[in-house]
């Protein structure tokens, strides 16, 4: 879902913006041409309540407005994901690399950490594949998913006692 809203709001935003180029300069000869903007790098994450459930990583040419709009509902972080939350388990890592019609390019890897979502619901899964993103799950039979689905049935027998 996350990646569904941000790409759809970035895409929107680039291809509002849609300028037409500007005259050539033909007293520049064949040395005229235009560099690519420097790209971003930024991080966001996502909370619910009070746990980060995902976190992405962006890496773009589009404005630093239209990222901060796409992501208004995040948390942006100074850190890559992979330092900022390096004691949780990314369950799945879904990568997507978008080019806009107005120019602008974007790769955007989500990390997932919420068991729930991964593991019990194939939404994410779905969003990310429905937007020409690939997929990497951890192994169900790996000890890192254990560890993970154990937290979850700990975390949700305390959430019942409560």
């Amino acid at each position: 879902m996350r990646i569904t809203i941000v790409l759809a709001v970035l895409l929107c935003i680039a291809c509002s913006k849609k300028e037409p180029p500007p005259p050539a300069d033909e007293s520049a000869g064949a040395e005229a041409f235009s560099l690519p903007a420097k790209p971003l790098h930024m991080a966001f994450a996502h909370f619910e309540k009070d746990r980060v459930v995902a976190c992405s990583d962006v890496t773009t040419t589009a404005s630093l407005d239209d990222v901060e709009k796409a992501f208004a509902d995040d948390r942006k972080i100074n850190p890559p994901c992979a330092a900022a939350f390096a004691s949780r388990v990314t369950l799945a890592l879904c990568t997507v690399n978008v080019q806009t019609d107005a120019g602008a390019s974007m790769l955007l890897s989500v990390a997932h950490y919420d068991f729930a979502a991964v593991a019990l619901s194939d939404k994410s899964k779905s969003d990310c594949l429905s937007k020409g993103g690939t997929w990497n799950p951890l192994k169900r039979e790996s000890s890192a998913f254990q560890r993970a689905k154990l937290e979850y049935d700990q975390r949700n027998a305390r959430d019942a006692a409560d």
